[in-house]
């Protein structure tokens, strides 16, 4: 079993290499292009809050952050977007979102800024969004990149390579397709 120990309200287990981690309900708040979606897709207890839910609401973005409060309990890792505009303009309620989630910032370095552009053109954002993106990603890593709590993604890796690495998720969460639930010996990848 493994053992448990608990810090300024958070519980933390610690994991085979001896690192203890967020029990549940860590968020992560990181870009566009990173994997969020991809992450949330194939890894069972963890939540992409896509903010395309919420932002239509007058209550945006406090009702996204509500929404990431309420699965706390349900997911050991949340996965939220900051809207760069909303960074921008000031309006994003930051000290809100600290008080209430304590999220770690997860964010690409600003030399692997082309490799973003090409993933999100590949999975076919709009040239406005890209744009807007591009222009505001700089301010995006200066405001939050310095954070005590903010975790570096190489340049070409993904949130998946990061969150392995620093046990958030294991390879045992990962959920199984029906190509991936064949015998080794059936799928062709047993000589």
């Amino acid at each position: 079993m493994s053992k448990k120990t608990v810090f300024n309200g958070q519980t933390f287990v610690q994991r085979d290499s001896g690192l203890f981690v967020p029990r549940r309900g860590q968020v992560v708040v990181s870009s566009a292009g990173v994997g969020k979606t991809w992450l949330g897709s194939n890894y069972d207890d963890v939540l992409d809050l896509d903010p395309i839910n919420f932002s239509g609401s007058a209550d945006f973005p406090f009702n996204y952050v509500d929404a990431a409060l309420d699965a706390l309990n349900n997911y050991d890792v949340i996965l939220m977007a900051f809207f760069l505009q909303k960074v921008r303009d000031q309006r994003f309620p930051h000290e809100y979102v600290d008080e209430k989630l304590g999220y770690i910032t997860a964010l690409p370095k600003l030399t692997g800024l082309e490799v973003i552009r090409s993933r999100m053109i590949g999975r076919g954002d709009s040239i406005e969004m890209i744009k807007r993106f591009m222009h505001f990603y700089p301010i995006f890593i200066e405001k939050f990149g310095q954070r005590n709590n903010a975790i570096s993604i190489p340049d070409g890796q993904y949130l998946e390579d990061v969150f392995l690495r620093h046990e958030f998720i294991t390879p045992c969460q990962k959920k199984i397709t029906e190509h991936q639930s064949e015998p080794l010996e059936k799928s062709g990848l047993v000589y």
